[in-house]
């Protein structure tokens, strides 16, 4: 009896967590807007709607996203990342320049 309790609590407790969004054919709706956006992702890869619709932005198959990441990341590094001249030496020689 004990554990068909526990076992029933735990079930409950699992269903309540999941509430909040529905899955359909084709989509994942989620029903407050303050649930999606707890969410952690990248900045730039959604399209947040003012309506409220969360959308991936569409990326093109005819960019190569790394074929120059190093004169990106030079021209504009990210806060954790800074501008070492040891760094950018190493880098050049991967590159083999």
């Amino acid at each position: 009896m004990t554990r068909s309790l526990i076992l029933a609590v735990l079930i409950a407790g699992t269903a309540f967590a999941q509430s909040g969004y529905r899955i359909s054919a084709d989509q994942v709706v989620v029903d407050s807007r303050a649930h999606w956006q707890s969410w952690n992702f990248p900045p730039g890869v959604l399209d947040l709607g003012s309506s409220g619709t969360v959308q991936p932005r569409s990326l093109r198959r005819d960019i190569n996203a790394v074929g120059d990441i190093v004169a990106n990341l030079r021209a504009r590094p990210p806060d954790g990342l800074k501008k070492d001249p040891e760094d950018i030496v190493l880098a050049d020689a991967i590159l083999g320049g």
